[in-house]
């Protein structure tokens, strides 16, 4: 096993999950990152293609923060699914208030 270095944009970034797909060179990582300035985590997708880590675009909540906690694939398809929650983040921090949020490529 070889470290790979990834993307880690903003202020601080982490990943919290990871899955394989039908091919060595599609894997998938999601997680979040803070944009630079603020505490407000914005989701954070990745693609191994096979050479390196790309980042993939991945929409957030309307306001406050923007979690992805888990990433699956379709067997025999080029589907993934991203699931966690979203919700409100004040200055002390997560005030407890949450929504669903799931995603699916197209």
């Amino acid at each position: 096993m070889e470290d790979v270095s990834s993307p880690a944009p903003g202020s601080g970034s982490d990943l919290t999950g990871v899955t394989t797909s039908n091919a060595a060179n599609d894997v998938w990582a999601v997680g979040y990152y803070d944009p630079t300035g603020t505490a407000q985590g914005q989701t954070l997708t990745l693609n191994w293609n096979g050479t390196k880590w790309v980042t993939a675009a991945s929409p957030n909540a309307s306001s406050g923060f923007s979690v992805l906690d888990s990433v699956a694939t379709t067997p025999g398809a080029p589907i993934v699914q991203a699931v966690s929650d979203s919700g409100a983040c004040g200055d002390s921090g997560d005030s407890g208030a949450t929504n669903p949020l799931a995603l699916q490529n197209g």
